[in-house]
């Protein structure tokens, strides 16, 4: 029951996360700089209370991926400030066909 419960407010969380971002008023890269400034010492414990370390390895290995992510969210913000949660949102859930049919 308690997986249910964890992914049920995962969903309501994740649905949240739009409409609360329109309530931002910073610029979009400000709001990006907040977000990762508050996520990143939080993997950090995490990683920490777990007594793992971030190798090198894995580092490289993400760190594109991890830049491509900010770049994209520095976006998200900037779209929400200019057009509404709905279209956003339809936006963000053609990513992965767009993708498809850009790469051929």
């Amino acid at each position: 029951m308690l997986p249910l419960v964890v992914m049920a407010i995962v969903v309501v969380v994740w649905g949240l996360g739009p409409p609360t971002t329109k309530l931002v008023t910073a610029p979009p890269l400000i709001g990006t700089f907040v977000r990762f400034g508050i996520s990143s010492p939080l993997l950090i414990v995490v990683l920490a209370a777990r007594r793992r370390v971030l190798s090198r390895k894995v580092f490289i290995a993400t760190a594109l991926p991890g830049l491509s992510f900010g770049i994209n969210l520095i976006f998200v913000f900037a779209t929400l400030q200019e057009a509404t949660v709905s279209v956003l949102s339809t936006v963000v859930a053609m990513q992965p066909a767009l993708l498809l049919v850009l790469a051929g």
